[in-house]
């Protein structure tokens, strides 16, 4: 009876030449798929992926929405709007036909509070991606009360930031 709430993802070890291309929630929340691809270069030692779902017993109005941007080459987004009512509980994204040459930069609630959806953007390394790809938003959506937003300053310094539940 538990239901997906959250998902992440992990690449192990971070090299930086193998990242995430999708974290995606299921269209009945109950599992969460990963998916890492190399970089343009490939990446010659060892690697593997790790996925999280985040389970709980579903809170009242649970379900996942989905936006998919048009699939061309260039820089893209797409955002998946909670239903009046709902805010996000979860958020996932997954970047199709981008070969390892396409980076996933913000996967976020939109507005920061989560009231709106979520943002997914994606942009092609820095030796580009002559092929077609698209970039998906999922958005984990629920009647909820409250969300937390924490932001750091801005620098150009490593950062750590948290941010705290209400009373506890």
């Amino acid at each position: 009876g538990k239901k997906v709430l959250g998902a992440a993802g992990q690449i192990t070890p971070a090299t930086g030449q193998v990242s995430l291309a999708a974290i995606r929630p299921n269209s009945t929340l109950t599992s969460v798929t990963v998916i890492g691809a190399e970089d343009g270069t490939g990446f010659g030692g060892s690697w593997s992926v790790t996925a999280y779902a985040i389970c709980a017993n579903p809170p009242a109005g649970l379900q996942r929405i989905v936006a998919t941007s048009a699939s061309n080459s260039s820089a893209k987004d797409a955002t998946a709007t909670c239903p009046a009512g709902k805010g996000v509980v979860g958020t996932g994204g997954e970047i199709t036909g981008g070969a390892g040459q396409v980076t996933l930069e913000i996967l976020a609630p939109s507005p920061a509070d989560g009231t709106g959806g979520v943002y997914a953007l994606a942009f092609e390394d820095d030796t580009g991606f002559a092929g077609n790809w698209r970039v998906t938003a999922y958005a984990i959506c629920a009647a909820v009360s409250k969300r937390v937003v924490a932001q750091s300053a801005t620098n150009s310094s490593n950062k750590g930031l948290f941010a705290q539940c209400p009373g506890s």
